[in-house]
């Protein structure tokens, strides 16, 4: 049977950028695809549109709701930008969706530009007056939310597509690199708060147990002055030649890289979700992660927390997961059982448990 919960509704979404790939652009994707299923009107308008996006996702100037015909929009807010003002304009209610803003603190003596957009972000979060019901990524985010004035507040995670997953590993990549060399693996944007000097830091106190061990950093560089620093850091500690930094990657090299991992390490210090993190235990790859903001409410108890970046102790807790067979699959089991929990089924449940009584209404 159908479920036309959303039957003669239009549920319109905001968003700064739209970029395939994305994690906010592919909520938004799902999002559409959920209301169209059930039966709405559903469009996504965005300021910045990928090439390859443009007439799939429209200028969001174009926008306009009116709640009198039962009309609606969802803002995904990550970032101060001039959508935000167009935001605050929208007719009351509207609803938002927020991925959490990166402390405009944790970019100082980097990036003059991101420090700015951080701020104004953080600033503006609290100034939606016609956001009825406002969702985060986390719960860390939802209570953002509430010590920003919001009362009606909801946790929507980011699902993970296991058709992400499904393609062949890059073979290119698994020839250069499936060669039995211990390897670990962190994945995000190359910026200050991710912390991948931790990850570098964690790899030469390793290297004291397993002189093989390499470490490979996949992400796009946000920051260039952070990456010249790495790289800077990485020769000061004498393991050049063992970190690999290989900028953004097709879906097939990022199977590929978590295939051939043995550790996924998160040193990051600000997460608004996490998503890596979940690819990772969807990979089978067991998780050490630093316990910052959102990351314990996405790892759950599917992998190793701590409390403190003492890399010797880090370095004997990758020597254990890489020699003990039953922690690793202990790990591993968990971890699959963890990622159920944001399967695209449980979270399009979830978004429909908070949108269909709200349009009743």
């Amino acid at each position: 049977m159908h479920d036309c919960w959303a039957d003669g509704w239009t549920v319109h979404q905001l968003t700064v950028g739209a970029l395939r790939g994305d994690g906010i652009t592919d909520l938004a994707f799902s999002i559409r695809h959920w209301l169209r299923e059930a039966g709405a009107r559903a469009e996504i308008y965005a300021e910045h549109i990928a090439a390859d996006l443009v007439g799939d996702v429209l200028p969001y100037h174009e926008l306009r709701i009116d709640p009198a015909k039962r009309e609606r929009v969802i803002w995904h807010f990550s970032i101060g930008s001039p959508v935000s003002a167009f935001a605050r304009r929208l007719p009351w209610p509207s609803y938002m969706m927020y991925h959490n803003i990166t402390p405009p603190e944790l970019f100082y003596g980097a990036d003059a530009e991101v420090i700015e957009v951080t701020r104004l972000g953080r600033w503006e979060l609290g100034s939606f007056d016609t956001v009825d019901f406002a969702m985060a990524n986390s719960e860390y985010s939802r209570r953002e939310l509430e010590q920003a004035g919001y009362t009606d507040t909801a946790v929507l995670p980011l699902p993970v597509d296991p058709e992400r997953f499904s393609a062949t590993p890059d073979p290119a990549v698994l020839a250069e690199y499936d060669d039995g060399r211990t390897t670990l693996l962190t994945v995000s944007k190359i910026a200050p708060h991710k912390r991948q000097e931790d990850a570098i830091k964690a790899l030469a106190a390793y290297k004291r147990i397993d002189p093989s061990a390499r470490l490979v950093v996949v992400g796009g560089v946000m920051v260039p002055a952070y990456r010249r620093w790495l790289d800077h850091l990485a020769r000061h500690l004498g393991v050049e030649h063992d970190v690999i930094f290989t900028d953004r990657v097709s879906d097939a090299a990022l199977r590929a890289y978590y295939q051939i991992a043995d550790v996924y390490l998160c040193m990051s210090e600000h997460e608004g979700f996490g998503v890596p993190v979940i690819e990772a235990m969807w990979s089978g790859v067991p998780v050490i992660a630093y316990a910052a903001t959102a990351t314990p409410d996405t790892l759950g108890e599917a992998g190793i927390l701590i409390h403190r970046k003492h890399f010797p102790v880090i370095a004997e807790l990758i020597d254990r997961i890489v020699r003990d067979p039953a922690l690793r699959e202990r790990l591993i089991a968990t971890g699959k059982r963890r990622v159920e929990a944001f399967s695209p089924a449980a979270i399009r449940a979830l978004f429909r448990s908070y949108l269909a009584p709200r349009l009743r209404g």
